[in-house]
């Protein structure tokens, strides 16, 4: 039991091209009616076991709710307390309580950008295991993190714990970095001096693979994302994504294989 950290690289052109450009038309764009489908056919990524019809509220009001996000997609005006009915958005209490099995909210939502974003624009991903942080990982393992204060600060914008797009249950997107803070982030963590000694291969092994996603993100132009349990099935239900494979042998230095077409 417990929580574990996923680290995708993504590309942000897809990611503009084909979901923030689907989610601003809203409900009625033939991408989101397709997803829609997906989800309501999926029943892994059904948010509650007592609802008989899942999606079946089709996102009505889509455009309306997606028209309050800022233009980096970060956060939301109408924050995460709303419910939406029949194309009309209500202010309400809790965003884990809706008023009925016929409205759709913050959760939802979630789920749905999640998805899209996981099955369109991931190129690479990894698991470190159940971690606090990203940042404190690298840390730990590293001899001389402190000599870079930019490293840091971008790690953190992977591991937000109040991001809009975390669930009930601290599951889902922690954040997501640009194109040149993933070449920073590279630049910085093939800087650092690993400690070789006291703590375990495989912790050890994850620690520099996530060096080394950073480093193929880079090289291919892509942004990196982080979150907690995401829905890492959408890549194995599709061709076309490229997934990480750890080598089976612990080496000196970190190996990762990336396999796909």
């Amino acid at each position: 039991m417990g929580f574990t950290i996923d680290m995708v690289a993504f590309d942000l052109q897809v990611f503009e091209d084909i979901v923030v450009k689907s989610l601003k038309e809203g409900e009625y764009n033939s991408i989101i009616l397709e997803n829609i489908e997906d989800l309501k056919k999926n029943e892994k990524i059904c948010l509650f076991e007592d609802e008989l019809n899942p999606y079946d509220h089709m996102f009505s009001g889509l455009k309306k709710v997606v028209d309050t996000f800022d233009s980096k997609f970060r956060t939301s005006s109408l924050g995460k307390n709303f419910a939406v009915f029949e194309g009309n958005i209500e202010k309400i209490d809790s965003k884990y309580k809706l008023p009925t099995n016929k409205h759709w909210g913050h959760e939802n939502l979630c789920t749905l950008f999640e998805y899209m974003t996981l099955k369109y624009c991931s190129k690479y991903h990894i698991n470190i295991g159940k971690r606090s942080n990203i940042g404190d990982f690298i840390k730990t393992h590293s001899e001389n993190y402190n000599e870079f204060p930019l490293l840091s600060q971008n790690l953190e914008k992977l591991e937000y714990n109040e991001s809009y797009y975390f669930l009930r249950f601290g599951e889902g997107i922690t954040g997501f970095v640009d194109e040149k803070t993933t070449k920073k982030l590279s630049q910085d963590l093939q800087k650092l001096k690993y400690k070789e000694k006291g703590f375990h291969k495989l912790d050890m092994r994850g620690a520099k693979n996530i060096t080394c996603l950073f480093e193929k993100a880079a090289s291919d132009n892509l942004g990196v994302l982080a979150g907690i349990d995401l829905l890492l099935s959408v890549n194995n239900d599709r061709n076309g994504v490229s997934k990480l494979r750890f080598n089976s042998h612990i080496s000196g230095d970190g190996c990762v294989n990336f396999d796909g077409e």
